[in-house]
């Protein structure tokens, strides 16, 4: 059973047997993800297209992000809280992803996040490590703002878990392959696979293939439901009409 599935029961036609007529623009709205490229995160995408309920919760999000192939999430982030686990955005494009978003959206915010980067290579299969964010925005100056920090830190710390390590006072702009990479070399005691950039970039491009088959599915799933509204739809109004007469 895939992680946040769209379910939807089969609904017959009750009274007319009628083939539904194409439904050309039924899913124009939902966006098809590599998101890097699309502008739009999986969790933003999620909110847009899928009934409130169907949503992920924090809990479901950061379950997903620590699973070693889990799609289609692989980055969350969150607002600052003692009790709970508030989803700011969450996505599936990785680094690159990431820090595009840090840097276009949550300059003026304070985010803790997780993240998950996997390294691939011929003799050692895939790998993954799990590194944490604390982020200050560049224009966080007010001390409302780095009280969410001090005051916040150990609670989502505790509420994020485990991670080989955590990156913090770091612009988005610094935050790229390469300086993660060397993160992991410093924070991981790993002699057993190859931390390269190219083991890293090797590894996403595979994820990116799981994570786009997976909204393939989705997206098929989100028309048929469609296409049975519009059909139940139909039929009701005939229904309707027959009455009358």
């Amino acid at each position: 059973d895939e992680l946040f599935e769209v379910q939807e029961d089969e609904v017959e036609a009750e009274v007319i047997d009628e083939t539904p007529e194409p439904m050309h623009d039924m899913n124009v709205s939902y966006k098809k993800i590599s998101l890097s490229s699309s502008g739009i995160t999986a969790y933003k995408n999620a909110i847009e297209n899928q009934e409130s309920t169907e949503v992920p919760t924090g809990a479901e999000i950061l379950a997903c992000v620590r699973k070693n192939m889990g799609v289609p999430y692989n980055w969350v982030l969150f607002q600052p809280s003692q009790t709970e686990l508030i989803v700011e955005n969450a996505g599936s494009g990785g680094v690159d992803e990431l820090t595009r978003v840090l840097q276009s959206e949550y300059n003026d915010q304070i985010l803790f996040g997780l993240a998950r980067v996997s390294f691939i290579g011929k003799t050692f299969g895939s790998r993954q490590i799990w590194w944490a964010l604390e982020w200050t925005g560049e224009h966080c100056t007010s001390v409302k703002m780095f009280g969410q920090l001090r005051d916040c830190g150990n609670a989502m710390h505790e509420m994020i878990g485990e991670r080989s390590f955590t990156v913090t006072n770091l612009a988005a702009s610094d935050m790229t392959l390469d300086a993660i990479c060397e993160r992991v070399k410093r924070s991981c005691d790993v002699t057993d696979f190859d931390l390269s950039v190219e083991s890293l970039i090797n590894a996403h491009v595979e994820e990116q293939k799981t994570i786009e088959a997976y909204f393939d599915k989705q997206l098929e799933k989100i028309r048929l439901r469609r296409m049975a509204e519009e059909a139940r739809k139909r039929n009701e109004e005939r229904l309707q009409r027959l009455r009358q007469r």
